[in-house]
């Protein structure tokens, strides 16, 4: 196998430097129907799990080195819907929880990126 080290990246127009690129990437992301329990595309996403309704777990085909680090996340927005967190992150999944405006847990379809550092 070889290896290539180089401390920039260019297009030839604009540089960027490596260790941006490799830190400051989604090292996840997934985009998941929870209602029909199917994953529309994905990024490092080995499966999800729907522990049950609006609950899943994304797991993750490589683990991040730590568990406490940021999953944006987003949902389908429909009248009268609160959003979606996520909780209890470790370096293997994210927990994603959709919720309505009166606190209880909804399927819905909902998007996650996945920050930091690959172990």
């Amino acid at each position: 196998m070889s290896t290539l080290n180089v401390s920039n990246i260019t297009d030839g127009t604009d540089t960027v430097e490596t260790g941006y690129v490799l830190n400051g990437s989604a090292k996840a992301w997934v985009r998941y129907n929870q209602i029909g329990n199917s994953i529309n595309t994905s990024f490092n996403v080995s499966s999800m799990t729907d522990t049950s309704t609006g609950d899943s777990n994304v797991n993750f085909t490589s683990s991040l080195d730590a568990a406490d680090h940021p999953a944006p996340t987003n949902q389908s927005f429909s009248s009268g819907e609160m959003g979606v967190y996520s909780h209890n992150n470790a370096a293997n999944k994210t927990r994603v929880i959709t919720r309505s405006t009166s606190a209880t847990n909804v399927d819905r379809h909902y998007n996650m990126s996945q920050l930091g550092d690959l172990a």
